[in-house]
């Protein structure tokens, strides 16, 4: 049996872009809230993970963009990501001005797959 969860992601004033998450064999027993990535589950950090799962990376500026994050919110939820080690986060000059670059990792990849799991089993969306 398969469900999906259908996200649909705010990108910009014009533009969103939907993304079908399918899970192929459903999960046997129901997740608890004890079960939810605290991490992920934040909202701008769910956005920011969602936005990397879309994009694989991208810049801060693209990301504070998108995501409407001011640049010190931004920051702290990158670091909280990096720490957690979903995201990394690189940082270089372009053109001497400072460029920041962020990727989503496998890690992050999987514990967005797996929160997605979670929140299905809790919604009872993989019955």
């Amino acid at each position: 049996m398969r469900h999906k969860l259908v996200c649909i992601l705010k990108l910009s004033a014009s533009a969103n872009k939907t993304i079908t998450l399918i899970m192929a064999q459903p999960t046997q027993t129901r997740s608890t809230y004890a079960d939810v990535d605290r991490v992920i589950h934040e909202p701008a950090r769910l956005i920011l993970l969602t936005t990397l799962f879309v994009l694989k990376k991208a810049d801060f500026v693209r990301l504070a963009t998108r995501t409407g994050l001011s640049g010190g919110n931004l920051s702290s939820h990158l670091t909280r990501l990096e720490n957690a080690e979903y995201v990394t986060i690189s940082k270089s000059f372009v053109n001497n001005r400072p460029h920041t670059l962020v990727e989503l990792t496998t890690r992050g990849r999987t514990a967005l797959w797996h929160y997605r799991a979670v929140m299905a089993s809790i919604l009872g969306l993989s019955d």
